[in-house]
């Protein structure tokens, strides 16, 4: 009898291997925040762990980063070659097409091929939106553009907590 139950447990754990391994997994993670708004498709796991959510809008074709402290656009530098933050701003390329949000302006760092020579950064907004002083080196920067966040089809700042759900993949769904 031990034998039996031996031999159909390790039948049934070779079953379920083989479904498993034989299915196609291809399901998208979809964001909606508490108040049952879609916000999009959620992009990152990892950012997560560090107080946002990259939430890809596919309706715009860009990423809005939001903050898992208070629902709105997670905070960011911009950086300046000049002093006293004039002339074109910058943000590093990681932030290449994604909102974000420095003082009380959203800003969207633009989709081009990144700056790699050294650049100079003499100045930049600090997340209050104050302009402080700097003097470092830095490369794989991108220019920044304010954003009119009145043209989000979700609306910010969003309710927390959100939720997250799946649905199977479907090649240009989202983009109708």
């Amino acid at each position: 009898m031990k034998i039996f139950k031996t031999l159909f447990l390790i039948l049934s754990l070779v079953v379920c291997i083989l479904a498993y391994q034989s299915s196609d997994v291809n399901a998208e993670v979809i964001a909606y925040d508490t108040d049952g708004q879609f916000l999009g498709i959620h992009m990152n796991f990892d950012s997560l762990s560090s107080g946002r959510a990259d939430i890809y809008i596919p309706s715009m074709n860009l990423t809005a980063r939001i903050s898992l402290g208070n629902g709105d656009a997670a905070i960011h530098n911009i950086f300046f070659t000049t002093p006293n933050c004039t002339g074109t701003p910058y943000v590093t390329a990681i932030h290449s097409y994604i909102i974000f949000k420095n003082g009380e302006r959203y800003y969207i760092g633009e989709k081009t091929v990144p700056i790699n020579t050294q650049m100079r950064i003499r100045s930049y907004f600090f997340s209050d939106g104050s302009c402080r002083s700097g003097s470092w080196s830095s490369t794989d920067l991108v220019p920044v553009q304010e954003f009119d966040i009145e043209q989000l089809p979700i609306t910010l700042p969003v309710a927390l907590p959100l939720n997250f759900g799946h649905e199977p993949a479907h090649p240009g769904k989202w983009n109708k």
